[in-house]
């Protein structure tokens, strides 16, 4: 029977032994992911429309010009969608255990003997997004009893929550040691900084909070057509709407450009649309936060992508803090909050004040009781 308590679906094999599959990496809020995926896809289409048409259309070089385009595009297309649904499975076997690293239609598969197996070890790995190291994911590295020995590694850029219940899982499975087979986290050096949690929103803040005898609810507001989200839409209008000039002016004195004009301009209006969207999202996002009797609810709403519910049971949330984000303004990343909890993590609030960010995070905590002073310098 499949087990779905985790983060991490374990399930039997027909043959014997069993298989542990982690999520999709784009569902996980990890930062780069979905930039990539929603950036290359698109603009791999819009290149593969124009190869076509050349193809379709021209002659001599025309045409050979349209071939690398059509190719290239769908190329990039497919490693969007395929970074899209990456993800990793362990499968223990009766003699060996195997990793297979999923991309699209391709799995890239390597395994080592199961006895020789003796110690799982998580281990950060040194990854950058925008100049900026990207804190709290990691892999689960596979070692000898001898601890020195590297055998093999899986589930490369994953948070270390999921990472921690696919160790967790394997021990049990291999029926490891506590004296041998050591489940550890390479230590970070981030830390949350001690905020202490106001009664009551930063001034000018629109964020309300209610309290009960329960726990307590806090209403995040809509940004609204202000800051980033204001930004966003004129870049992205004037980024659609430029070319188009151009491109009319063209036509008015080259008719016979009329179909080349069209595929040139479409990828402007595939980015310019794209950058359009993101500035309604950003404009009318809001959340709702709730602590129910130690359980911690989260209801994230947003333009396009509808609402969407995460909940933690009481005592499972590790840590909220406030971070950096993988989107930059002017050499600067936007601020956002950061949810750690026990096999679901939660990125959310990008670009907002820093200072309701901050008052987030110190009243989260309070009201679930992690995150103090000790707690944080003990990490």
């Amino acid at each position: 029977m499949a087990r779905e308590s985790r983060a991490v679906l374990a399930e039997p094999l027909p043959g014997g032994g069993t298989s542990f599959r982690l999520p999709d990496r784009a569902g996980l809020g990890l930062p780069g992911i979905g930039l990539l995926r929603w950036f290359l896809t698109p603009f791999g289409l819009a290149f593969f429309a124009v190869g076509a048409y050349l193809l379709l259309t021209e002659a001599g070089l025309g045409r050979l010009m349209g071939l690398p385009f059509a190719l290239v595009g769908l190329l990039v297309a497919l490693l969007g969608l395929a970074i899209g649904s990456s993800h990793a499975i362990v499968r223990v076997l009766d003699g060996r255990i195997e990793r297979v690293e999923r991309l699209g239609l391709l799995g890239f598969q390597r395994s080592v003997a199961r006895e020789r197996v003796g110690r799982l070890e998580i281990v950060e790995m040194p990854v950058r997004v925008n100049g900026r190291r990207v804190r709290g994911v990691g892999h689960l590295v596979f070692r000898g009893a001898d601890a020195s020995t590297r055998l093999m590694a899986a589930g490369f850029y994953y948070p270390d929550a999921v990472l921690q219940d696919l160790a967790s899982l394997l021990a049990e499975e291999l029926e490891l040691e506590a004296s041998g087979g050591v489940v550890a986290v390479a230590a970070s050096d981030e830390r949350r900084p001690d905020v202490p949690a106001a009664a009551a929103p930063p001034a000018g803040s629109g964020i309300v909070i209610e309290r009960n005898a329960a726990g307590l609810m806090i209403t995040v507001p809509k940004p609204g057509w202000k800051g980033l989200p204001r930004l966003l839409v004129i870049f992205g209008g004037v980024f659609v709407l430029f070319p188009v000039a151009i491109g009319t002016a063209i036509v008015m004195t080259d008719p016979e450009s009329l179909w080349m004009m069209i595929a040139f301009i479409s990828l402007f209006v595939v980015a310019g649309s794209l950058i359009v969207g993101w500035g309604i999202v950003m404009a009318g996002r809001h959340a709702l936060l709730a602590i129910v009797q130690g359980s911690f609810v989260v209801r994230r709403i947003r333009p396009f992508f509808g609402v969407k519910v995460y909940e933690w049971p009481a005592g499972t949330v590790r840590d909220i803090r406030v971070q950096d984000s993988s989107t930059s303004v002017n050499d600067r990343p936007l601020r956002q909050l950061s949810i750690r909890g026990a096999g679901q993590d939660l990125a959310l609030l990008t670009g907002q004040k820093e200072a309701e960010l901050q008052w987030l995070a110190g009243t989260l905590c309070e009201g679930l009781g992690i995150g103090s002073a000790e707690s944080a310098a003990a990490e």
